[in-house]
């Protein structure tokens, strides 16, 4: 189990109130919901759940006095479950058609985080509405890819071209993601390449209304990269898997000391599997936090984490 399944637990000292029994019973009434949160229908006492938290609807309990001596725990979960809650809610009674923020140019040079993007892109729904978190789903890969380029000092309102490899792709909405947002963010000036390589990325999705500046590769980067001249002001790595291919893929990066930014859904994806590929290959570490233009939605953690490196 991972550690944001057992947030709902009971404490030891409140199971230990109780009989083998009643804990047996709470223990069997768990279940991985959608949020994958461990959650249960009855109260942490095993007793069947007759109240629930009127903050979060989400956590149960037998009666008023297990409530309120469950609050201090509880009161630090309650405004994110709440949160998750009332996404599920507009996911299941709202039209989920996602609209872009009416600017078709923003500052790039004030947008740093969710904050400063949603004021500088004029979006109209509210920082805090389920509609703007899930558009953050579609956002957060070229945001992601902005910013990284920000902390390489590849400051893209200073250069007239820029070309950056992404890694990783599997089908078009990452692609619309791209002309969406990353183009938006750089001067009308500079003259952006986006090169998406892939095994599974197939070229056939490339239509009349994908932008000229999008390139589809189906292979392996190592192998695609090393027939190619150009050389990317940074490759972005979205999600790599336990894959052997990835470490050639990362040996060739490294040593043609391309900047690489790394985003995976969270910070157990990065340490249980790419660090272990990277060790061997001793990158120089930039940059390594959760990511603050990283998907403000919870059953939806894309882009969480980043890593940056650089070959010494």
């Amino acid at each position: 189990m991972r550690l944001r399944d057992v947030r709902q637990l009971p404490t030891s000292e409140q199971l230990a109130e109780y009989s083998p029994e009643a804990i047996e019973r709470y223990m069997q009434s768990l279940h991985i919901d959608q949020f994958g949160e461990t959650v249960s229908e009855n109260c942490y006492c095993g007793s069947p759940g007759l109240l629930k938290c009127s903050g979060c609807h989400s956590t149960r309990y037998c009666g008023k006095e297990h409530q309120v001596s469950d609050w201090k725990k509880h009161k630090k979960s309650c405004p994110r479950l709440k949160r998750d809650y009332n996404d599920e809610q507009w996911r299941n009674t709202t039209d989920q058609t996602l609209h872009m923020p009416p600017a078709t140019t923003i500052d790039g040079t004030k947008v740093t985080d969710w904050k400063s993007y949603h004021a500088a892109s004029g979006c109209t729904d509210n920082f805090d509405s389920p509609t703007f978190r899930h558009l953050t789903i579609r956002l957060t890969d070229g945001l992601t890819v902005f910013t990284a380029l920000r902390t390489f000092d590849l400051d893209p309102q200073r250069m007239d071209s820029l070309c950056v490899d992404v890694l990783g792709s599997r089908n078009a909405f990452e692609v619309d993601a791209y002309s969406l947002v990353l183009k938006r963010l750089l001067p009308s000036t500079c003259n952006l390449t986006v090169r998406f390589f892939g095994p599974e990325l197939d070229p056939t999705m490339k239509t009349a209304a994908t932008p000229s500046w999008v390139q589809l590769h189906k292979g392996l980067y190592h192998e695609l990269a090393a027939a190619s001249s150009v050389l990317p002001a940074m490759a972005a790595v979205f999600t790599p898997g336990p894959e052997d291919s990835w470490i050639p893929t990362f040996k060739h990066l490294l040593d043609k000391k391309i900047p690489v930014m790394i985003a995976t859904f969270d910070q157990e994806d990065l340490e249980g599997c790419t660090f272990p590929m990277l060790e061997p290959l001793a990158p120089k570490v930039v940059k390594y936090e959760r990511n603050p233009v990283g998907s403000l939605v919870t059953a939806a953690p894309r882009n969480s984490w980043i890593l940056l490196i650089r070959g010494d």
